[in-house]
């Protein structure tokens, strides 16, 4: 049996949650498809969806949609990096960093294209890669209107008027 659940959002932003008891699952049937496993989850995705982000920068007035993203980037400010690679001593902030950087190191490359098998050491590099396949160019030149897949081709292209 399908449930919903009434969540607070601006007005201008459409949805549903659906709970599927057959999954134990929450989704987002109007806006996006993720699924959650709890009702939390969903409030913190839907940040994504209305732009709130409640957690702010003391310092800097940098704001972040979790208090997570926030306690990892007041680092920055203390300049406190407790994870250090072992081959070149590079310093980071999050585990997860070093993992990552140290692929440089290792020539690994987990994350597969479906569409043509290229490899790639990181899952953003894989998912700029898809455009290739999707056509996809979500930035746009306000001068002449020409798009680009990349913002980097973007920025390179508006240099062009100077």
């Amino acid at each position: 049996m399908k449930s919903y659940i009434q969540v607070n959002v601006p007005l201008n932003v459409r949805f549903a949650v659906n709970s599927s008891s057959e999954s134990g699952m929450l989704s987002l049937t109007f806006v996006c498809q993720k699924r959650f496993p709890i009702r939390q989850h969903v409030d913190v995705h839907m940040r994504v969806h209305t732009g709130e982000k409640p957690f702010k920068c003391e310092t800097c007035g940098q704001e972040f949609t979790q208090e997570g993203n926030l306690v990892l980037h007041q680092k920055l400010h203390t300049g406190e990096c407790p994870f250090e690679c072992p081959i070149c001593g590079k310093r980071f902030v999050q585990k997860s960093y070093l993992s990552s950087h140290f692929r440089i190191h290792t020539g690994e490359k987990p994350y597969e294209c479906q569409g043509c098998q290229k490899r790639f050491p990181k899952k953003q590099h894989l998912d700029l890669h898809m455009r290739v396949h999707t056509r996809e160019k979500p930035y746009e030149c306000k001068i002449c209107l020409r798009r680009y897949s990349q913002r980097s081709s973007l920025k390179k292209h508006i240099l062009t008027y100077t």
